[in-house]
């Protein structure tokens, strides 16, 4: 028994000795080792970690929607970033629209020869985001190859297949492609053919595209393609690379009104309410008279009584929404679940409300119609009959539609259909953060203050939903940090808040202070700062600007919202103390960053002198063009300044 288990683990070693050995005498054709040899490695691309050596993507469509789609790469691995980056390759589908098949996984050493990559590496599992989100939605797949045996100088090479087995929207085809990106590109192809009797639309935004187009048996062919694209690098803050990059929007459909139409036919079937629903609806309304009172009503409930659990919508992650009576018994959806709730319950309470489709973060291109969204709110009409829109996946959210969501592309779906729309642009004014201090200065030196923070907009919505997370005593130790970082020793006496689920009410902070010794002695005269004029306490224009670290910028700086600061202090002086000197004013307005800073003095009723600072920030884009950068880097080197500046004064 023990001689044949010698002889069987023999035999099992030579087998694997002889597939090592196999696999490592195949060899790549001369044709892709030409291609990976002529490349080129970091010599030619210095800042590159891998090379797109060859990249097709072929497209088949039918009238009524379904579609193969062959992608063939070929990836050059150039740093060990450039390695840990291609040793994985993910490809997502959802099984209700198609399917994904791995034809060809591979590495190619550098000296042509192949290592195939078995079967047991390529897995089939939830898509990654779904489980971290703890969520069982078992259609939402990826398959996922990994390169084992990769190495700084190798290559991988895959052909994957994606077959639909039923259209996300039927007669309807469309396609995105992006040609250029993080690694330098020597080759892209892109490639679509459908029937000539239902043709393509399409567009190339951004950059020379060669294109050709060719008609054979009833089909045209569309062909797409690059050579030599140098690699973008990346800047902090910057925006999507479709939104920066060469891109194609191909399309079938003719107007965005078939895509509404298309969209109220899916959603209209789940907008159907139960008493349950109806219960609800009557108790959130009664008492209230007017339109806006009934609307708010309900959207605090969705928003903060509907869990938002789940992905975004998109083309591979189902657009259907749950039945609404599902949604509101299981208090959890989606963005598209979320939405449809709104709209039955301001249909039941008489208000006109219907699902719109967006795409935060990313525009949506408003030439060729497609169904590429990834996001669903609720389009309101007031009784003047204008749009009013709101997203109840904000919990947090003072107002119906935050900021972030302002001048943004959305297709309401209605029966007749509707045009692409944008939703209203969301003033600086509207996002304000307002920082009062009062500080008064006693004649041994010691610095009491109080510090009141009045929040509207997204500043509202930050700090509210920062101090709705956070334990009341970690606040307070994160005040009494920032009150360090004032002047080190500082202590914090006092610290309160409004109620932090009270949306009707504007979000209020106050805190006390007191600082020892603040008073610093210069000769005959001391020194002191206003603690609001250091900015340690405007925190949302901090973090915002931590993006702003490059001297010039190729890309925009993405910021993602208007806003404004308004930091004020009145500093009362000991009653002697003579005025020698205040730090001096400024003031930047060149659109869209508006700043300025002011000192004043005045007397009060005691005769002491009192400093008034005033610092006024306003930013009036949600995204700053290179040339607008520029502008906002002056106004940092400003504010830098302004938080040096020292009031000086003598006793008298």
């Amino acid at each position: 028994m023990k001689k044949k288990m010698l002889t069987f683990l023999l035999l099992l070693g030579l087998l694997f000795v002889w597939t090592a050995f196999a696999s490592a005498d195949q060899k790549v054709s001369p044709e892709i080792f030409q291609k990976l040899k002529t490349a080129g490695g970091l010599k030619k691309f210095p800042n590159a970690n891998a090379i797109v050596v060859f990249d097709s993507t072929v497209y088949h469509y039918q009238a009524n929607g379904l579609y193969t789609n062959y992608q063939h790469a070929l990836v050059k691995i150039l740093t060990k970033p450039g390695k840990r980056q291609n040793s994985e390759a993910r490809f997502f589908y959802f099984r209700k629209y198609d399917a994904v098949t791995i034809e060809l996984a591979r590495v190619i050493k550098k000296d042509g020869s192949v290592i195939p990559v078995p079967k047991k590496m390529i897995t089939d599992i939830t898509e990654a985001s779904v489980v971290a989100m703890n969520i069982y939605e078992p259609d939402i797949r990826q398959k996922v190859v990994t390169f084992k045996g990769l190495a700084v100088g190798d290559a991988i090479e895959y052909r994957v297949l994606d077959k639909t087995h039923h259209a996300p929207m039927e007669n309807h085809f469309d396609a995105i492609q992006i040609f250029q990106g993080f690694s330098p590109i020597v080759e892209r192809v892109f490639q679509i053919t459908g029937p000539a009797a239902r043709p393509l639309y399409y567009l190339v935004k951004r950059g020379k595209v060669d294109f050709s187009k060719t008609t054979k048996d009833g089909r045209v062919t569309y062909t797409w393609k690059v050579q030599n694209v140098p690699l973008i690098v990346p800047e902090p803050g910057m925006p999507a690379l479709p939104d920066i990059a060469p891109k194609l929007i191909a399309s079938t459909s003719k107007s965005w009104k078939e895509i509404s139409v298309w969209y109220d036919s899916l959603s209209a079937p789940r907008l159907t309410v139960n008493d349950s629903i109806r219960a609800e609806v009557k108790r959130l309304t009664a008492g209230k008279k007017n339109w806006n009172a009934k609307v708010l009503a309900i959207y605090h409930f969705v928003a903060q009584k509907i869990r938002y659990m789940g992905l975004a919508i998109g083309k591979k992650a189902g657009f259907q929404p749950h039945p609404v009576a599902q949604t509101y018994k299981m208090k959890y959806g989606v963005c598209k679940d979320v939405a449809a709730l709104m709209v039955a319950m301001c249909r039941e309470a008489g208000i006109q409300a219907d699902i719109a489709l967006t795409n935060p973060g990313i525009k949506t291109d408003p030439e060729i119609p497609n169904i590429n969204f990834s996001h669903a709110i609720v389009a309101l009409r007031d009784s003047a009959g204008n749009f009013i829109y709101a997203d109840p996946t904000i919990e947090d959210s003072p107002t119906l539609l935050p900021s972030t969501e302002a001048k943004q592309a959305v297709l309401i779906a209605t029966p007749k259909g509707q045009n692409l729309r944008f939703t209203p642009y969301s003033p600086p004014q509207d996002n304000m953060g307002t920082i009062h201090g009062k500080s008064t200065l006693s004649e041994d030196g010691n610095l009491t203050g109080e510090i009141v923070f009045d929040t509207k907009g997204i500043y509202d919505m930050a700090f509210r939903g920062f101090s709705k997370r956070m334990p009341p005593m970690q606040l307070k130790m994160i005040w009494q940090q920032i009150l360090q970082g004032v002047y080190p020793g500082a202590k914090l006496l006092n610290f309160s808040m409004s109620d932090v689920n009270d949306l009707y009410t504007p979000f209020q902070m106050k805190l006390s202070y007191k600082i020892d010794h603040y008073a610093m002695k210069a000769g005959n005269y001391f020194l002191v700062k206003s603690p609001v004029a250091t900015g340690k306490f405007e925190l949302i224009s901090r973090g915002v600007f931590r993006a702003a670290s490059l001297p010039k910028r190729i890309y925009p700086l993405r910021i993602g919202t208007t806003f404004g600061s308004l930091e004020e202090e009145d500093m009362t002086l000991p009653l002697h103390a003579k005025i020698k000197a205040v730090p001096n004013s400024d003031s930047l307005s060149q659109k869209p960053v508006f700043y300025s800073v002011e000192y004043t003095t005045s007397q009060n009723s005691a005769g002491a002198t009192v400093v008034h600072f005033k610092k006024k920030l306003l930013v009036e884009q949600k995204t700053l063009s290179p040339k607008a950068y520029l502008v906002l880097k002056k106004v940092l080197l400003a504010r830098e300044k302004t938080g040096r500046g020292e009031i000086i004064f003598s006793r008298q």
